[in-house]
């Protein structure tokens, strides 16, 4: 018996999650609250004729064909009205979220006097300083007006395909990687706008600083991953919901500890592929290094000589000690910290690539 066919053949029956901005012109906008593991189709938008008019058509079948098993988004609104004074800014407003959520985004460049893509153009310039991107891009049709695009992707290593299959193919096997990794981060501070001020965040608002750490969460941690999150969430728990991961391991930080903030505890036991944690619990082991798991640097048992401490709450203000490193999302670019780079800094630390003038308190 064939599994894997009946697998795929099951998978197709199930069909696509398509999510799209309205289901009619009177209806809210579509919730995007728990959007995870979501491929993002970005590139010109029909306005007539959706059916036989839209390059996405053709996508949903390809995808369907893969076995894809996440939502794919589509910002192709049929209940477009030009007639709303507020459709344009909701429509826009919707696409942002759902962009900085995905976890990849296919642009598809395949542009024509009738859908010249031009918005296509300036999302390539917002998102495309985000992993997990993909291009495609005909030979034909375009005029040269792509020729920009491709040498920005050829700086940048993003892969530029020349059919919507391979570049499908390509985004579903990102999305979808089966082998697992480890991701470090702390003190995200989701919801919590004094944050803004007290670490002065590069952000306007709280909502966008939301968006930035959710979509560099989702562009690289994929559902098979492990998230050693090592306190101070943030506001509530709502935000696992939109959050890739397959397990989370979470030590409490001074904002979920003695009663504090109980609402975002409560959350992540609602989650059964969430791990709950007090200080030094979580021990984890890469190669040569021995890491033991902290909220604050000092707040713990004593390491052992081999093991080095992976901390956060001081906001970014020390990314490295003698023996411990900063894993807070201030001092990694509001980012989770891959295994490989904190491997790279215990090496520097153990190998003592750094000197009395990355360690001393003071400037003699």
């Amino acid at each position: 018996m064939d599994y894997n066919k009946i697998f795929h053949e099951a998978k197709k029956k199930e069909g696509l999650k398509i999510i799209k901005p309205q289901t009619s012109k009177t209806s809210p906008w579509t919730d995007l609250s728990d959007v995870k593991n979501a491929i993002f189709l970005a590139g010109p938008c029909p306005r007539s004729d959706y059916a036989n008019n839209d390059w996405r058509t053709e996508a949903f079948k390809i995808l369907e064909n893969l076995c894809f098993t996440g939502p794919v988004i589509t910002p192709t609104n049929d209940c477009y009205n030009p007639d709303n004074p507020d459709f344009l800014k909701n429509q826009t407003a919707w696409e942002y979220e759902a962009m900085h959520k995905a976890s990849a985004i296919v642009f598809c460049l395949d542009r024509s006097d009738k859908n010249p893509g031009f918005t296509t153009n300036v999302e390539y310039g917002i998102y495309s300083r985000y992993p997990s991107c993909f291009v495609f891009c005909p030979e034909d049709n375009t005029k040269g007006a792509n020729r920009y695009i491709k040498i920005d992707c050829e700086k940048k290593g993003i892969p530029v395909f020349t059919t919507l299959e391979d570049t499908l193919s390509a985004a579903v096997l990102d999305v979808e990687r089966l082998e697992s990794k480890n991701w470090f981060i702390s003190d995200t501070h989701f919801g919590q706008e004094r944050t803004m001020t007290l670490s002065r965040r590069p952000f306007k608002t709280v909502e966008e600083m939301d968006l930035e750490m959710i979509s560099n969460w989702n562009k690289r941690v994929r559902k098979n991953d492990v998230v050693y999150h090592l306190g101070d969430f943030g506001e509530d728990g709502k935000y696992l919901d939109c959050l890739n991961f397959g397990i989370l391991k979470f030590n409490k930080g001074n904002y979920e500890r003695d009663g504090k903030n109980p609402q975002v505890l409560e959350d992540m036991k609602k989650h059964k592929d969430v791990e709950i944690y007090d200080n030094d619990e979580i021990k984890v082991e890469s190669g040569k290094f021995k890491y033991v798991l902290r909220h604050e640097p000092i707040s713990g048992k004593k390491p052992e000589k081999d093991e080095i401490v992976l901390y956060g709450h001081i906001h970014g203000r020390q990314l490295i000690k003698e023996n411990g490193i900063d894993c807070g999302a201030d001092v990694h670019n509001f980012t989770p910290a891959s295994q490989e780079e904190i491997d790279f800094f215990a090496n520097a630390i153990t190998e003592k690539f750094y000197d009395e003038n990355v360690f001393t308190p003071e400037c003699k």
